[in-house]
């Protein structure tokens, strides 16, 4: 029997033994029959059945035995097929290349062939019974316990009977794209799935490769589109021309264009029929043969259109000999316009070499390398060079290597290069060039870059020999320091005179004041009263010429502070009505209620102005009025100030002159009324210091009218309000007597008639005086006993108020003084230097000779009544 029906014969075998068994049971009871003592009778009933049925046992395997047979052999032949078939999906799956992977339906794999196990890196012994989403990446996996429980309920995935691309998971937790296809059975109740899984990260690379390979061959497509587009709307003419036969293969239609051809006429052509410069084959190929070896050059020539005529031409020429067979590409340009505009640009230099050359100052230019690229004869002549000898040579180190004192000046810092380092122009005036003999000469010179475009290629220099304004700007200095030695000595002599005048004025002006308290006749107070303007006026003049000086040589200052503009013309005006009044004149004044109620502005010097103009007007007016009008202007903190009067007037042809110094109009009338001729001239002046203009109108006869106007800015309103009470307050307190408590006060000063006058001033007061003449005697008294006020002069012999009043400040700090001792200096100098001087030393305020009574009672009561006694 066939190995392989065996174990299907294997059913039959009990039966046969069966029936053997019978036979043997059968023949042995036989045998003992005749032993048991049965009847007769039982024994043939027992023998017969006994025969019966061993004599149907065969029957009997016969009809159960055949069709057992036949479910064998049919057994047995499905057993084969079945065999057959495993062997032939086992072959097939593992001689496939894709994974073949089936799962039950919990996801168990129960199936992995050589082709998974090669995609996946899982041996069939790692890979059977486990779960099969260790083959997907973490991403995927509840989308796939999803489908699972889809595929338990419905019978269906999504992904069904279809094929699609995923990402697998190696063994090696690589990740690489796959192709999948999903199919699933039913075995009894169970499902069971499969799937043909085939890695395609091959096919993606030359999918990739593929994709990439297609772009560059569109790009160099659209590259070649876009050349051939280029070439045909270039502007310049060009060729592709077979070298052995110069006959032209390509042209673009630009070269077409020009020779008056079609582009199919000009293929039939060769270069020789189209220029002048190649006539004939042989010198075609001469010039082939320098082509291909120097591969490329560019050469000039003309080109012959169609109809005969001809235009220049450049051509560049290359060989391409790494073509098979070799080619030459020309490009060639019409140059007619440019031969044009050479032909300018040479007439243009022969113009700027004449315009060069016949300037009067040095130019020159220099590249970015510093090196001279032209030079005009006037620079040469200066140097004492010749044109030719300095082109091409370093500028810098030819006439400008040293300075004036003959120390090396370093290029990195020559303006001239910083021209074309930085593109800004730079000018110098106080440096030298050198001449070819080794002397120098000062020079004043512009650099200016050269500029190509947006590049900075050299720069250009004009300069020019200032020897002369050098000596002028010398004797100048020389001048100058003269007029400012004069001035100096002006201003020592005008020092000296104020100094020389007030000291005696103060003793008569004071002496006076003295006297006017006194019981006088009629007479005498006549008599005192023309002393007394004789004095007032002399002091107006020194007062006067010192502003002037003062003004003139730029030393006045201004100090601004706020104030109410009203308060202030109140004041102003005060000081003048008793002059009008004496002259019945009528004083007024007008304010514009649209003007800010504080400004911010110097009112002393502004009240010395008013009361100038004012008391001119005055003074050249008999009989009417004398009105100040003050509005704003339509310029920004501008206010006008107009005075105007029904006085003489003013000469047309003297009203420019009026504000000269020492001029005056109307010499006759002057002469009666007096005055210097300073008053206007230091007005203007100080209106121009103020930011203003002033001016003058006037009709003789019938009055003039004199008005300015200066910059006055609106002050902070609380702060000006706050000023404007203190201020009225300040006033009101000068109207008061002054304090009766006693102070003690040392007067120093040399002169015995000044100390006289202060204790006549001093005589009805309570204060103590004690008397010192010099500076000795001044510290040695300041040291022996306590003092409330110092009243010092400044000059005096030996020791001065200046060293005295050093040495005071020396010893209260020595002594620990927590509140120094208030020391007024009293001076007749009355210049800036000498009030920096006096704050300088220590003094807590100056006072100018001639002292006035009420002015230095003032003084003392501020002191007594801000100051306990010490």
């Amino acid at each position: 029997m066939d190995n392989s029906r065996t174990p299907l014969m294997k059913p039959a075998i009990p039966l046969m033994v069966l029936i053997a068994l019978i036979f043997w049971t059968e023949m042995g009871i036989m045998l003992l029959l005749p032993e048991l003592g049965m009847p007769d009778r039982l024994k043939d009933a027992v023998q017969d059945a006994l025969l019966l049925v061993l004599l149907l046992s065969p029957s009997l395997y016969y009809l159960l035995y055949r069709p057992l047979r036949r479910q064998i052999d049919e057994r047995e032949s499905l057993l084969h097929k079945l065999n057959t078939s495993e062997a032939l999906f086992r072959s097939v799956t593992h001689t496939a290349i894709d994974a073949i992977v089936s799962a039950d339906a919990d996801g168990r794999i129960i199936f992995w062939n050589r082709g998974a196990r090669l995609i996946f890196g899982y041996a069939e012994a790692e890979a059977l019974g486990s779960l099969v989403t260790r083959l997907m990446p973490e991403r995927y996996r509840p989308a796939h316990q999803a489908a699972l429980t889809r595929l338990a309920t419905t019978g269906q995935t999504r992904y069904s009977q279809q094929v699609v691309e995923l990402s697998g998971l190696r063994k090696n937790g690589t990740e690489f794209p796959l192709e999948i296809s999903l199919g699933s059975w039913m075995v009894g109740s169970k499902r069971y799935f499969s799937s043909v899984i085939r890695d395609i990260t091959e096919r993606q690379r030359i999918a990739a490769e593929q994709k990439a390979n297609e772009a560059r061959l569109q790009a160099q497509a659209d590259l070649m589109e876009q050349f051939r587009l280029l070439i045909d709307h270039s502007m310049d003419s060009i060729f592709v021309i077979d070298p052995e036969t110069s006959r032209i293969l390509d042209a673009n239609k630009a070269a077409a264009h020009a020779l008056g051809h079609t582009p199919e006429e000009l293929l039939q052509r060769r270069v020789v029929d189209i220029q002048t410069v190649l006539p004939d084959p042989l010198a075609w190929k001469r010039q082939v043969l320098d082509l291909e070896e120097r591969g490329s050059m560019l050469i000039e020539g003309q080109h012959r259109r169609r109809d005969g005529t001809t235009y220049p031409v450049e051509v560049s020429l290359r060989y391409l000999k790494d073509r098979q067979p070799p080619r030459i590409v020309a490009i060639a340009r019409n140059i007619q316009e440019r031969k044009i505009h050479e032909q300018t640009i040479l007439k243009l230099n022969r113009q700027q070499d004449l315009i060069l050359n016949a300037a009067g100052e040095g130019i020159y230019g220099v590249d970015r390398d510093g090196r001279t690229i032209f030079v005009n004869r006037a620079a040469a002549a200066m140097t004492g060079w010749q044109p030719e000898e300095l082109v091409g040579r370093p500028q810098h180190e030819v006439w400008h290597h040293s300075r004036a004192d003959g120390s090396p000046y370093l290029p990195e810092n020559c303006p001239v290069y910083a021209a074309f380092r930085d593109g800004q122009s730079h000018s110098v005036d106080d440096e030298v060039f050198w001449r070819r003999d080794g002397s120098a000469f000062p020079v004043e010179y512009t650099s200016t870059p050269i500029r190509d475009g947006d590049a900075l290629t050299g720069a250009v220099v004009v300069f020019r020999d200032i020897s002369q304004r050098k000596a002028e700007e010398r004797e100048l200095r020389e001048a100058k320091a003269r007029a400012e030695q004069a001035n100096r000595a002006k201003t020592a002599f005008l020092a000296a005179m104020s100094h020389e005048i007030r000291t005696p004025l103060n003793s008569i002006l004071g002496m006076g004041e003295v006297l006017a308290e006194t019981d006088l006749t009629p007479e005498q107070r006549q008599c005192l009263t023309v002393c007394d303007r004789a004095g007032d006026a002399l002091l107006a003049v020194i007062n006067d010429i010192l502003d002037l000086s003062k003004v003139e040589a730029g030393q006045l200052e201004l100090y601004l502070a706020p104030f109410t503009l009203r308060e202030f013309l109140e004041r102003t005006m005060d000081i003048l009505r008793v002059q009008a009044r004496e002259k019945h004149l009528e004083l007024s004044h007008r304010l514009a209620p649209e003007l800010p109620l504080t400004v911010l502005g110097d009112q002393q010097r502004l009240r010395q102005v008013l009361v100038n103009l004012l008391g001119n007007a005055i003074k050249f007016t008999d009989a009417g009025s004398v009105t100040l009008t003050v509005q704003p202007t339509l310029e920004r903190d501008q206010v006008l100030f107009a005075v105007r009067d029904t006085g003489i007037g003013i000469p047309a042809e003297q009203q420019q002159r009026i504000f000269e110094p020492f001029t005056q109009a109307e010499v006759s009338f002057t002469h009666r009324v007096g005055g210097t001729g300073l008053g206007l001239a230091i007005c203007k002046r100080l209106v121009d210091k103020m930011g203003g203009v002033i001016r003058v109108e006037s009709t003789p006869g019938r009055g003039s009218t004199f008005a300015f106007q200066i910059v006055l800015p609106a002050s902070d309103s609380t702060a000006g309000n706050e000023f404007a009470r203190l201020e009225r307050r300040a006033y009101d307190r000068q109207q008061q007597p002054a304090a009766p408590r006693s102070l003690r006060i040392l007067v120093v000063d040399d002169h015995e008639d000044n100390r006289h006058l202060v204790r006549a001033f001093l005589k009805q007061t309570p204060h103590v005086l004690e008397m010192a003449e010099d500076g000795f005697q001044a510290l040695e008294k300041f040291q022996a006993a306590p003092w409330d006020l110092v009243l010092m002069d400044i000059q005096m012999p030996g020791m001065d108020g200046f060293e005295a009043t050093l040495k005071m400040r020396a010893w209260e700090a020595l002594q620990q003084r927590s509140l120094p001792t208030p020391i007024v200096a009293v001076s007749a100098h009355a210049m800036r230097e000498i009030s920096e001087r006096i704050q300088a030393v220590g003094c807590n305020l100056h006072l100018t000779k001639p002292l006035m009574k009420k002015r230095l009672l003032g003084v003392i009561d501020h002191f007594a009544r801000g100051r306990p006694p010490g």
